[in-house]
């Protein structure tokens, strides 16, 4: 009995500094507030005005040396649900560092806001469902002659982790960056230059869910998931990158934008509907092997 008790603590104690160690500060503790989905990230405090914001509370995510998962995405994922959890809609980075010595863990300290409106607010966007690009949120400095479209950049990433014992966790990034483009002065140009984010953000949360797809398939072989994960993120982020580059032809060789703009819009809405069930994380059951054929 001593000998099972004495293994349930080691492996309570190995799940546990497995867990980077997060320090939740609330101002005030007796103020409930809904938990809010969608938390924004602002990497430099000095680019936004926070005058009008509440600070809710701080939160720190650090690291004890045996740490998993714990990329710089990770730990953000990690404040912002703690953002989140206390009503807060605004996660303001205050420090981030990576270890050297014990590990290459990312740790960092923010403050949590609630704002109003996150417009122009992040630094870099996350896919969500619940978060449209507003015209703020294009809010990099026109040149002072421009021609032809605005230049755009978003980006589609992919990594594993998980203990690679038990199961897998299959990690995408859509990542859009405010400060990349801008928003032309003439309101129709404008409007344009609007939706056309709003697609080079959605074709790429249209390839990272069928890249998650193509993953999950290949279901419990690990080796052969660690040796194409990557091959595979680089068809797709070349298949995007054709995709909005033939999105951009057709723009730059019509004078009726709306037409095109608007058969794009329903060609990717179809495609995030029909891979819905690939939003977010993926979890791979290590565990489970393939019948015999």
């Amino acid at each position: 009995m001593t000998q099972k008790f004495l293994w349930a603590v080691f492996l309570l104690s190995a799940l546990y500094s497995c867990e980077p160690p997060t320090r939740l500060r609330v101002v005030d503790k007796n103020t409930p507030r809904d938990s809010v989905h969608y938390v924004g990230i602002a990497e430099e405090k000095s680019d936004i005005d926070l005058r009008k914001a509440q600070l809710l509370g701080t939160v720190k995510i650090g690291d004890r040396g045996a740490t998993l998962d714990c990329h710089y995405a990770d730990v953000l994922e990690r404040a912002c649900r703690n953002a989140g959890r206390i009503g807060g809609n605004l996660l303001v980075v205050t420090q981030h560092r990576r270890n050297q010595v014990k590990s290459n863990c990312h740790v960092l300290k923010a403050e949590i806001y609630a704002v109003s409106s996150l417009e122009g607010m992040e630094s870099r966007m996350y896919w969500h469902p619940e978060r449209r690009l507003r015209k703020g949120d294009l809010r990099g400095a026109p040149p002072e002659t421009a021609t032809g479209l605005p230049p755009l950049h978003t980006r589609l990433t992919c990594r594993l982790g998980g203990d690679f014992l038990r199961e897998a966790f299959i990690r995408t990034e859509t990542l859009f960056f405010p400060d990349s483009t801008y928003r032309p002065a003439e309101p129709r140009l404008a409007a344009i230059a609007l939706r056309r984010a709003q697609l080079y953000f959605d074709l790429t949360e249209a390839q990272a869910r069928l890249l998650k797809a193509q993953l999950v398939a290949i279901g419990p072989d690990l080796d052969r998931l660690v040796g194409e994960y990557r091959a595979r993120t680089e068809e797709h982020v070349r298949q995007l990158r054709a995709d909005q580059t033939a999105l951009d032809a057709e723009l730059s060789a019509t004078s009726d934008a709306e037409a095109v703009l608007s058969r794009w819009e329903d060609k990717v809405q179809k495609s995030l509907k029909e891979t819905e069930a690939y939003a977010g994380q993926q979890r791979v059951d290590l565990r489970k092997r393939k019948r015999a054929q």
